[in-house]
């Protein structure tokens, strides 16, 4: 069987021949393109001395169970290996004495397949093969005769035995017996010592030992496991726990100690600004600002312990500490919060949160969360662009999925619960006001994306929706919207909110390492009760992120609009940040 394919390897080196000679005194006055022509006529020299042949097999009715074998013109160098090729892929078919023989003439290649005889499996021991191995494989009498399936077969058993504390088993075939074309033998596996994990140490000593050992599922005393030992720098990662090296000693007998050596975390921030403010309705003067400190990393654990206050408001703050435990249950982390928010004269709202969150894979996780929130009312008073506060508690529980990668990540939140109503604001507590068991549920997405067009230029994308439903909503169940983290050109939590969409986009133009001039626009809707429909509101404006050594600056300037409102350019919001990493 003979394919054909034009034949232009033998007329490359005299075309070379014919344009270096009669082209060159052409060439020779036009200096520039001389250089560029002389390379590629090299080229095509060098490709003219590696002949392309064709192959011609003598009994292609062989090649009908060997998949992807190609008669495409081939270099002679480039035939070989695919001859070679060949003869695995029939000793794998059981051909195990196949050979050819070659015999060149011009430019083709001539080859004839000697198959030999088709080996199958006779009588294969496998009583010492484990159970959940040999099942996965047809060694069975009469079956052809792999050394591929059998390859498989010894590397399942390595990896069956060094997953459960053998690293160093082997495995083979011994007591050979060939009769006719059947093969006999006994698959032997040797265990070798029994290995133990001696625990996970960290030659940086950033983190503990045995807080390492849970996050990795390696635990001291568990037999040896190579998937665990693969798998840990994937498992630390989802921790936030960089792997520069890792290695495994076996110089302990029959214990194995894992070695890493980390990055060290400079997660630890301190972000804040103080001022005097001054009371309109009573004169006085109080301090002002926001403090927000996060601890990472508490006594080398991985713990986190977070703290905020925020008071930019006369008679309006709001104290939060929120504390993270890793790996309570291996994959499991928990998470506790508590708020206090005073909203003016108003009422005051203590809200407590928990959260588990189960690792999923070193990107995804699921949480469920529980939350309750008790309302006090301060004082008796209504509004009518406002539903009225309200006396309650609130106790729900719910779930939510969690996506994050570096910066980026995407968060959805589903929460259901039961609440009972005490009085409101124009209506004291009594018998009759007091109404139980009411339902109120409420979803939250949330998404940032940060997408790098160049070198010098950053796009960050930010979205946030949610909605809050119940027979009976009142001021104190609302989210509290406006300012840096969801509409900038706004005052902080200006606008009550049971339902918004808002969107943030961001352009950033790259001054160094962590450093940045943006600008940025920020639109979307949101729908306050008891009115109908919802207000469009936007923002826009422009800023700058200055890094220096561990500490960053952070200055953004922003106007705002409402939905039928004008624009006061005289009176921009300014966003003013200093976060120091320890």
């Amino acid at each position: 069987m003979l394919y054909d394919k034009r034949e232009y390897g033998n007329i490359i080196q005299p075309a070379v021949i014919y344009l270096s000679v009669g082209l060159y005194p052409k060439l020779a006055r036009n200096h520039r393109l001389l250089p560029l022509v002389l390379i590629f006529l090299t080229m095509m020299s060098l490709e003219g001395n590696s002949q392309v042949m064709k192959l011609n097999v003598a009994n292609p009715s062989m090649l009908e169970s060997v998949e992807g074998f190609q008669f495409a013109p081939c270099i002679s160098a480039e035939c070989d290996d695919r001859i070679d090729s060949l003869r695995v892929r029939l000793n794998h078919l059981g051909y195990l004495l196949a050979d050819f023989v070659k015999r060149v003439s011009g430019d083709t290649i001539f080859v004839s397949i000697k198959e030999g005889p088709r080996y199958v499996y006779g009588t294969i021991e496998t009583s010492q093969v484990p159970r959940e191995v040999s099942v996965q494989f047809a060694l069975a009498p009469n079956f052809v005769y792999s050394p591929q399936l059998l390859d498989s077969l010894y590397e399942s058993i390595l990896k069956y035995y060094e997953n459960r504390g053998y690293p160093f088993a082997s495995t083979g075939m011994d007591s050979i017996n060939i009769s006719g074309t059947r093969i006999n033998g006994v698959i032997e596996v040797d265990k070798g010592m029994e290995v133990l994990f001696a625990g996970v140490r960290d030659q940086e000593e950033n983190f503990r030992s045995s807080w390492l050992a849970k996050q990795a599922s390696i635990i001291p005393g568990d037999p040896y496991s190579q998937a665990k030992v693969e798998g840990l720098e994937d498992a630390l990662k989802r921790a936030g726990i960089r792997v520069i090296s890792q290695s495994v000693d076996f110089s302990i007998p029959n214990r194995a100690g894992i070695i890493v050596q980390t990055e060290k975390l400079r997660n630890s921030t301190f972000d804040g600004i103080l001022g005097l403010q001054q009371n309109a309705l009573t004169g006085k003067t109080t301090l002002a600002g926001y403090l927000d400190l996060s601890l990472s990393n508490l006594f080398k654990t991985g713990k986190q312990l977070d703290l905020k206050w925020e008071r930019l408001r006369p008679q309006t703050q709001e104290l939060m500490l929120d504390y993270l435990h890793p790996a309570l249950l291996r994959s499991t982390d928990l998470r506790l919060g508590f708020e206090l928010f005073r909203m003016d004269s108003s009422f005051l709202n203590r809200n407590l949160r928990l959260d588990l969150q189960r690792r999923l894979g070193t990107e995804w996780s699921v949480v469920g969360s529980y939350r309750f929130q008790n309302s006090i009312l301060l004082e008796r008073s209504s509004s009518a662009d406002l539903p009225d506060a309200a006396e309650s508690a609130i106790h729900s529980g719910g779930l939510g999925i969690l996506n994050s990668k570096g910066k980026n990540h995407i968060k959805l939140v589903l929460l259901l619960g039961s609440k009972f109503i005490r009085g409101s604001s124009v209506e004291p507590p009594t018998p009759s006001s007091m109404v139980e068991n009411i339902l109120q549920w409420s979803a939250e997405f949330e998404t940032m994306r940060f997408a790098r067009v160049s070198k010098l230029w950053e796009f960050r994308i930010y979205g946030l929706a949610g909605i809050i439903s119940s027979e009976k909503l009142f001021q104190n169940d609302l989210s509290l919207l406006g300012g840096l983290r969801s509409i900038r050109g706004f005052n902080e939590r200006s606008f009550f909110s049971d339902r918004y969409m808002l969107f943030q986009f961001e352009p950033r133009l790259t001054l160094g390492d962590d450093s940045n001039l943006l600008i940025f626009w920020d639109s979307g809707f949101i729908s306050t009760p008891p009115q109908t429909g919802t207000s469009w509101v936007n923002g826009w404006g422009a800023g700058l992120e200055l890094e220096v050594d561990n500490s960053r600056f952070r200055l953004i300037a922003g106007w705002g609009k409402e939905e039928n409102q004008p624009v006061d350019y005289s009176n921009p919001r300014i966003h003013i940040g200093f976060v120091s990493n320890f």
